[in-house]
């Protein structure tokens, strides 16, 4: 049986549809506004045994066909991600995460895809529209719905999800996410606007988003399954044990150490507590696991962390709330490179040079819309070693793009215009360390 729910939001029918796609998923929606439809489907797995995080998994494809368009490369097959595709399962991620309960750690992932593209109406939205819906009608537990909704301002005038040709005209254009109760992601980008015309286009995307909540709501409301988890209570008896045993010596170790030294002192000090009351050559198995003793530890050393900050106004280095860590710039310091620097700011420090190019060097991309070039790059890089860490070395992450794409956002509003500067700028900041 179908359900569908429908509402004009910013001079478009928006509808949402679910019981025709996808049906052996634990929920699934159709998302259509003009001529743009997104699948969203969401399933959900038992957790795997040991773990102590919550593994949710998004996914957002833009299949080539929704624009009547062919891959580019040699196997005229979709491969992996693009960047758009990996900025909108962040932002897709970002609103959702924290609202699935505390303690739940079942696996989750959710899949959005493009089935059709009419190059006016951007996919992204309707994919964290379908997220949404599709985890509101599932009977995986969410403290949702959240609804998204995009707004530029052209000439003045606040526009409710720009079209394309429209968010090219913008000189500004935020993406805001929320649930019934307040907005919890903003994305933005702008020109140097007034304040007021921030908060104004936040106002209305507070209104949209109430209104795209109480619709979703509707379809829950219609045909929603009953959410079949309950929270286990915490052992209350075995929580007052271990704060006894660590609340002060954990407000002793935060305190004036450097970052290093700090994160071992707190490893050797949770090591030996677990030894403590988990003993590994114990002939008897303890009355808990070390999995559980571990994450009551893990959460007063958070609450003790929060509690010194504010109940003494000084911070785990020694610095008081108003005092900015050490900063210093160098420019010029690679040789043969276009431009360089160093900044570094307390334990943290990144590398950044700029590369200048010709129209050769832009970067095409291609995607649902139509082929374009970008005269302006901005790579980030975070390699294992500025955090003393050992990882594998893989693929660019889906975290490195986001943070290079918020960069790129933030620097290209204020770049000469190509014809007082028509060369390709890339830009890489690679983190040499991280506080």
């Amino acid at each position: 049986m179908t359900h569908k729910v429908e509402r004009e939001i910013g001079g478009r029918l928006l509808s949402i549809e679910t019981g025709k796609l996808a049906k052996q998923a634990h929920g699934a929606v159709v998302v259509r506004y003009g001529d743009t439809v997104v699948m969203a489907a969401v399933v959900r797995a038992e957790p795997r045994e040991g773990i102590d995080f919550f593994p949710l998994t998004v996914d957002y494809r833009e299949k080539t066909y929704a624009a009547g368009k062919f891959p580019g490369g040699f196997f005229k097959r979709e491969g992996r991600p693009t960047t758009k595709e990996i900025l909108t399962m962040r932002m897709t991620d970002r609103p959702i995460r924290p609202l699935f309960p505390e303690g739940f750690k079942d696996e989750v992932q959710i899949h959005t895809m493009v089935l059709s593209a009419d190059q006016e109406n951007d996919p992204d939205i309707l994919a964290m529209i379908g997220a949404s819906a599709a985890l509101a009608i599932s009977p995986i537990p969410f403290d949702g719905p959240t609804f998204a909704v995009r707004i530029g301002r052209v000439n003045g005038e606040f526009i409710v999800n720009p079209t394309h040709a429209q968010r090219e005209q913008a000189d500004l254009e935020l993406v805001a996410t929320g649930h019934k109760d307040a907005v919890n992601m903003i994305e933005a980008g702008a020109a140097e606007v007034p304040e007021e015309a921030v908060c104004d286009a936040l106002r209305l995307a507070e209104e949209q988003i109430q209104a795209g909540c109480a619709l979703i709501s509707d379809l829950a409301a219609q045909c929603g399954k009953p959410k079949t988890w309950t929270a286990t209570p915490p052992n209350e008896e075995l929580v007052q044990k271990v704060r006894q045993r660590v609340e002060g010596e954990l407000r002793g170790i935060r305190k004036d150490r450097p970052k290093q030294e700090r994160k071992q002192a707190i490893e050797e000090f949770y090591d030996k507590v677990l030894e403590e009351m988990c003993p590994a050559d114990a002939t008897e198995p303890p009355a808990c696991s070390r999995g559980e003793i571990y994450n009551i530890i893990h959460a007063i050393d958070e609450q003790v962390f929060r509690e010194t900050i504010l109940a003494t106004g000084e911070r785990a280095d020694g610095r008081d709330l108003d005092t900015v860590r050490p900063i210093t710039c160098e420019t010029a310091v690679l040789p043969r490179t276009h431009g360089s620097a160093i900044f570094s700011r307390g334990e943290t420090q990144a590398l950044a040079v700029a590369t200048l190019g010709t129209v050769r060097d832009e970067q095409i991309i291609d995607g649902l819309t139509e082929e374009y070039s970008k005269k302006f790059l901005l790579h980030y890089n975070f390699p294992p070693f500025c955090v003393g860490e050992v990882r594998r070395i893989g693929a660019v992450g889906r975290r490195e793009i986001g943070h290079g794409a918020l960069a790129e956002r933030a620097l290209e509003a204020v770049l000469p215009s190509p014809d007082k500067f028509p060369y390709t700028i890339r830009l890489v900041s690679d983190i040499f360390e991280s506080n």
